[in-house]
């Protein structure tokens, strides 16, 4: 399996037994240097659109809160972008199984959510500035306690009683 542009470096972090805050991935681009730029703990891959992504391996961010950044190149039409962004968030729902999973928009964020085969973001828009780390924060124990998504897997359940000894302290 290939890893994605940059995928070693977060894998060689896994294997060491850390994980970043967050996974900037950056869908029809090489790499996204400029979201979250300076700060620490977010790891950064790339999935450019001719980047094969049926035989890519993306179990590194399986567990990981993921913030998708747009590109689209010149070369590409808005229309084939959209589908081409849709697979790929379609890969990384199924293969790469997130904790959580945002799309940058300008300087705010806001939730991806999957329904039946579309993508949609939600109403709310977190700013990118200081204070996003600790609302991704409150926004992760929220699905860890509801059990949303990978986190309904029994893995998971020492972090979800963790979280609930923590809130009721």
């Amino acid at each position: 399996m290939r890893l994605p542009a940059y995928g070693k470096t977060l894998l060689k972090l896994r294997e060491a037994g850390k994980s970043p805050w967050v996974v900037v991935v950056a869908l029809g681009h090489i790499i996204d240097t400029e979201t979250l730029k300076g700060q620490a703990g977010v790891s950064r891959i790339g999935l450019p659109f001719d980047y094969p992504i049926d035989t890519s391996d993306l179990a590194i961010l399986r567990g990981l809160d993921v913030l998708v950044s747009l590109f689209k190149p010149e070369t590409v039409s808005a229309a084939d972008a959209r589908i081409l962004s849709q697979r790929q968030i379609r890969a990384i729902f199924d293969r790469g199984e997130p904790g959580l999973l945002w799309c940058v928009s300008g300087q705010t964020a806001s939730p991806l959510s999957l329904w039946r085969t579309e993508f949609l973001t939600g109403s709310i828009e977190v700013p990118l500035d200081a204070d996003f780390r600790q609302c991704f924060a409150w926004w992760r124990k929220c699905a860890v306690l509801e059990a949303r998504g990978v986190f309904s897997r029994a893995e998971f359940d020492p972090v979800r009683e963790r979280v609930r000894r923590e809130l009721s302290a």
